[in-house]
Order: C-alpha cells, then structure tokens, then sequence
C-alpha cells in the first residue's frame, strides 16, 4: 500500500524565509537574511580551521575553494547574490591568501 506522508507545513515568520528544495521564499519582500546567515555559516568554519599559518600558499588556495567558495555556489546559481555577499568572500579570501598574520575571525 502506498502511504501518504504529509510535507511539513514551514511557517511563515515575519521578515523572515522559507526554504523549499534548500532555495529560500520571503514571505513578504527579500532580503539579505539568508545570504547574512550563509556568510556567517562560511566564516565560522573557516575561522574553525586550525594551523591557517602553517599551510603552504597550494594548501590555502585548496582551503579557500573547498571552504569558502563551494558553499554558496547551489544557491548562487539558482538566484542572485547581493553584492556585498560577494565583496565579503573576496576580502576573506584575499586575507587568507597574502596576509602574513593569517587569522580569521567570526562576526560577532
């Protein structure tokens, strides 16, 4: 018998989203939320990463495509990036490629 499983009902907050298939919906007007949230989640696990100064300039252009620019990319291609989303990754990535001190820190 086929049994019928009933989707989660998801519920609209104010000034929040919803995510259906991983692609965030606003209820009422977008805003840069999800992107905060997403920038956030990447630069906490960057941050996370230890020995940064002990990595050669190969192993921090690895570190850089596998931590920081995989993340964002499913939902980069299916909607736009606000700007500063992408200006906030570069400046991660230019400081942890060529900067001698090479710490991250999260956002507080």
């Amino acid at each position: 018998t086929w049994r019928r499983h009933r989707a989660s009902q998801g519920s609209w907050q104010h000034d929040r989203y919803t995510k259906l298939l991983g692609v965030p919906f606003w209820a009422s007007g977008e805003d840069n939320s999800f992107w905060d949230d997403l920038y956030i989640k990447i630069k906490s696990a960057i941050a996370a990463w230890r020995d940064l100064t002990r990595l050669t300039q190969h192993g921090r252009v690895m570190l850089a495509n596998f931590m920081i620019y995989s993340r964002p990319r499913y939902w980069a291609q299916a909607m736009l990036p606000p700007p500063h989303f992408n200006r906030q990754l570069e400046q991660d990535v230019h400081h942890l490629l060529w900067t001698k001190k090479r710490t991250l820190r999260t956002m507080s």
